[in-house]
């Protein structure tokens, strides 16, 4: 958590990017603790890409409600890319 790395964020643009990844695998929350509260909740936990990178689905609620800051290198890669999810290609 780090408010001064995080204040520049385009917050609400940067938010709807991490909450618009392609999902690639779930499985229960209840197998996993909030690193914020330690707390286990019910419902889906995903992983999700952008073909570069793969994040869990509540990263945009962290990055919200605990100005979790990202790498820079990837806020500055997002930032590039004008916010817009990438399509993705089968390989």
């Amino acid at each position: 958590m780090d408010p001064a790395r995080t204040a520049h964020y385009d917050l609400n643009h940067l938010l709807a990017y991490l909450r618009s990844g392609y999902p690639l695998l779930a499985t229960s929350r209840a197998n996993f603790p909030s690193p914020f509260t330690g707390h286990r909740s019910m419902g889906s936990l995903c992983y999700v890409t952008d073909g570069t990178r793969c994040w869990l689905d509540d990263l945009a609620d962290h990055v919200q409600e605990h100005q979790l800051a990202i790498p820079d290198v990837w806020y500055a890669a997002i930032e590039a890319q004008r916010f817009q999810m990438p399509a993705l290609t089968e390989a």
